[in-house]
């Protein structure tokens, strides 16, 4: 008899602590379809996977699950926050996360709050022509700096890239000077090759980079003494053959 009432209060736990949940796959499969069925265990889970660089092909998973985990990739970081929705870029790929418990359901939708590490800045991340990133898409990351970097070649290829980097650092080719400076947008030419470079640290400060030809240099004080001085005894040698 006491081991009755153990099962039913055992029971009455797992009911009372778990989540009625959307079950569903998009693109659909054998075992997930597309049309939204429904799941309960004690976490609903949500997780959108965009490809950036297979032209954004998107997939989306409403799950539920007996613990709050959610694996992204099979070498990055589990993601185990509840009652967040959080996107992260890892290996070319978008996630868009969510394990709840609050409420059934819960997993509808994801829509990640805008949270930055202290001293982050969001930058544009973009690629023209496609090569590292997409070229007609433009995407945001977050670090300490946002970089700019174009390049035009002898036969005039040109490729541009924006993006985010944890160091104040472009290398401009493998074996030429890295460029360091930060808020300043440089032009280099290195045999042939023409670099536009710019390092900054405030929101989306990659968007241009007006480069500016520096003046050409003013005279120095003593330089334009010394001219006076060549006037005056140009004057006077003048007069006295007058």
């Amino acid at each position: 008899m006491c081991l009755k009432h153990l099962v039913i209060f055992l029971i009455s736990i797992s009911v009372a602590f778990a989540v009625t949940c959307h079950q569903s796959c998009t693109p659909g499969t054998n075992d997930c379809p597309t049309y939204s069925q429904q799941c309960r265990d004690v976490y609903c889970t949500y997780m959108r996977s965009v490809h950036l660089y297979e032209g954004n092909y998107t997939e989306t998973k409403l799950a539920c699950n007996y613990e709050a985990l959610l694996q992204p990739d099979i070498n990055s970081p589990a993601f185990t926050t509840l009652n967040t929705c959080t996107r992260i870029v890892y290996n070319g790929v978008e996630y868009t996360m969510k394990i709840c418990d609050n409420a059934d359901y819960c997993n509808d939708d994801c829509v990640p709050v805008q949270k930055q590490q202290p001293g982050y800045v969001t930058c544009k991340q973009s690629c023209t022509p496609e090569s590292n990133c997409p070229s007609n898409n433009q995407f945001q990351c977050s670090d300490y700096y946002c970089t700019y970097m174009k390049t035009v070649y002898q036969n005039n290829y040109t490729v541009t890239k924006q993006t985010c980097s944890d160091i104040a650092r472009l290398q401009p080719g493998q074996n030429n000077p890295a460029f360091t400076a930060v808020n300043q947008c440089i032009r280099n030419t290195y045999f042939g090759v023409e670099y536009t470079m710019k390092i900054c640290n405030t929101d989306y400060c990659s968007d241009t980079c007006d480069f500016n030809q520096n003046p050409s240099p003013s005279p120095s004080p003593s330089s334009a003494h010394y001219g006076m001085i060549s006037i005056s005894l140009l004057v006077i040698l003048m007069i006295f053959n007058l």
